[in-house]
């Protein structure tokens, strides 16, 4: 099959990405967590809805464990996704 994608390729790339999010989100609430808090506020009213989160304080815990589970949800799912496509090319090919 020409289009086979490597699942571990895929799964590495998403789990990367992933993780790389979530850290720069957890950063980005480290470092302007009054800034995020409105924002999220506003977001909630613009949709009518009540704001009902709450930002916490930052946490080097915290960090570690959303990033870590940002890249293995992000690997989980890559391999998912390359598994799911190469079978439908195996299986569905003219």
């Amino acid at each position: 099959m020409a289009n086979k994608i490597s699942t571990k390729q895929l799964a590495l790339t998403l789990g990367v990405l992933a993780g790389a999010i979530h850290f720069i989100w957890i950063i980005i609430i480290g470092l302007f967590a009054t800034t995020v808090q409105s924002t999220l506020n506003w977001i909630f009213l613009l949709h009518l809805l009540e704001p009902v989160y709450i930002i916490t304080e930052f946490s080097w815990i915290n960090l570690i464990i959303l990033t870590l589970l940002g890249f293995v949800s992000g690997y989980i799912s890559g391999y998912i996704i390359a598994g799911v496509y190469n079978w439908a090319g195996k299986c569905c090919k003219n």
